[in-house]
This record gives structure tokens, sequence and C-alpha cells, in this order.
């Protein structure tokens, strides 16, 4: 199905709305809905530094993790402004954690709580460079006004393979010292495959 709301289209496929019916339906509802939601401003916060900057024929796609911006507007941008749309998601997601984190301390309400937890583990994790994340986006998008495309495209592979090599250390002193290390293993993989990607198209 797909919605357009002013030069923005939205796409809503079957797979988003059997995840929404899915984490309604869980025990852990409130986790995933704190959790789609800080997805959801964080994308919605992306969108609305696009149309600032006049991008327009933006498509975005609602995912069950959340959402996707595509839309050859995107390619239009200026490095600058790159920058500011890529760092404004993230930033937007540690400031609410803050804020709900202010509130708890006031009402000590524990679905507060882990919505603040989660919006600070989606702002921080989206902050590190990584080329399939908003920080390493921005990091590229720098080195691209300071140096050149060539520069931009090695710093980003040499940071996502120091980052990975790092992570790889991480989980295996888990596997060491027998922590719970599955979400890192699943994030690995998950970052893995996204570098893959990206950089095979480069």
């Amino acid at each position: 199905m797909c919605i357009t709301v002013g030069t923005v289209k939205i796409h809503i496929g079957f797979l988003f709305a059997a995840a929404v019916c899915l984490y309604l339906n869980s025990s852990y509802s409130s986790v995933f809905i704190a959790a789609f939601v800080s997805a959801m401003l964080h994308e919605m916060m992306h969108l609305a530094y696009l149309l600032s900057y006049g991008c327009k024929n933006i498509e975005l796609t609602l995912l069950p993790s959340g959402a996707k911006i595509s839309g050859a507007a995107l390619e239009s941008l200026s490095y600058r402004h790159a920058i500011a749309v890529t760092l404004s998601a993230p930033v937007l997601n540690i400031i609410l954690s803050v804020l709900l984190f202010c509130v708890y301390r006031i009402g000590t309400n524990m679905n507060i709580l882990q919505a603040a937890q989660l919006n600070f583990l989606l702002g921080a994790v989206n902050l590190l460079p990584m080329s399939f994340l908003d920080g390493g986006r921005a990091l590229f998008s720098f080195v691209c006004i300071k140096k050149d495309l060539t520069a931009a495209e090695n710093i980003s592979l040499v940071c996502d393979i120091v980052i990975l090599l790092l992570l790889l250390s991480v989980i295996v002193f888990f596997m060491f010292i027998k922590l719970k290390f599955m979400s890192l293993l699943i994030f690995f993989i998950y970052a893995v495959l996204n570098m893959t990607k990206k950089h095979s198209k480069s």
C-alpha cells in the first residue's frame, strides 16, 4: 500500500503490518512499542531536515525495524546539508533519552526508563563511524568536504574494519567469561552484511 503526503510517498508493506500486530500482542509489547516509536522519530527527524532543505519526491518505506528513506533528491544534497541530515536523528534520540530519564527520576516509571535507554542506545549506535550508520555517513560527507571522494571511501572502509574488529574482540571476550553476547553477535553479522553491500557498490 502506498500513501502520498505532499511530496513524500509512504510505502506500507505486509511485513510492517505483521510486525505491528506481533509487537502489540507480545508480552514485551511496551518495549517493542517504545523501540518502534524511537526508530520512527529517528526517521521523521531525517525526513524533516530533508524537507527543510527542499528535497522532493522522497520515499518512506515502513519496515518492521523502523523505516527507510530513499529518493533521487537525496543525491542532490550538499555535503554540509548531508551532515546535518544524518546527525539530526541520533542527536534527537540522545536528547529524548535525557528528557525521558529526567521524567523517570520524577515518577520512577519503568516504561519511561526503558524508552530512555532505547533512545540512548539508538542514538549512540547510530553515531558510530560505520559506513551504513548515520555517524559513518556524516564522516564520509565531512571528509569529502576536506579532501575528495576516494579519500572518504578509504577512511570509511578503515573505520568499518577497525570497529568490526573491536566488536569481534568484545564478542570473543564475552564468550570467554560466559556472558550473554547474542545481541552483539547479531549486530556484528548485520554490520558485516551492510559493510560488504556498501563497499561493493563503491
